[in-house]
């Protein structure tokens, strides 16, 4: 990965995108051809990395139970990917109280689609922030863009040049 990579990008495999534990934003660049190997391999461009931990993330590392009683949210989840792709759009709120499964079941569903080509953004919500009607979306661009709360208008301006950037190719 690393001689196919350009100076200051970071490529991945396909299994190491795999690897849910820790998910970055990627885009995918295809197949490419890599010493060593019989066929081509998917191979992916880290856009950002990803600084946020969570809970899950350290019980996952640990790791994890089976997964039961929670197959037709799965079920849901995945008819509305379905949908998707057919080109009707989906939005998927998911609701619950703390430590019913909410990120268990996002783990679960990324894995039955790791095959796919989907980027996933991820957005949160507090209980704090329930009357702050973007916060997911604020939550999202933030984790995407890698912008703290104490960056000045500059800081994020060029934050956000610099992934725009880098998703167009240049």
């Amino acid at each position: 990965m690393e001689s196919l990579a350009e100076p200051g990008t970071t490529y991945i495999s396909e299994d190491t995108f795999k690897d849910h534990r820790r998910p970055v934003p990627c885009r995918g660049l295809g197949g490419e051809e890599i010493k060593g190997k019989d066929k081509p391999l998917k191979v992916y461009q880290v856009i950002a990395p990803s600084s946020r931990r969570t809970r899950f993330d350290v019980s996952a590392e640990r790791g994890l139970t089976s997964f039961v009683g929670r197959q037709r949210e799965l079920e849901l989840l995945l008819d509305g990917y379905e949908r998707s792709r057919e080109g009707r759009g989906q939005a998927i709120s998911i609701i619950s109280e703390a430590g019913i499964g909410k990120s268990r079941l996002l783990y679960e569903f990324r894995k039955a689609v790791t095959n796919e080509d989907v980027t996933f953004l991820e957005g949160r919500c507090l209980s704090y922030s329930r009357n702050i009607a973007y916060h997911p979306i604020v939550d999202i661009l933030k984790a995407n863009f890698e912008i703290q709360d104490n960056d000045t208008d500059q800081q994020i301006r060029q934050k956000v040049s610099s992934f725009l950037k880098i998703i167009r190719g240049g």
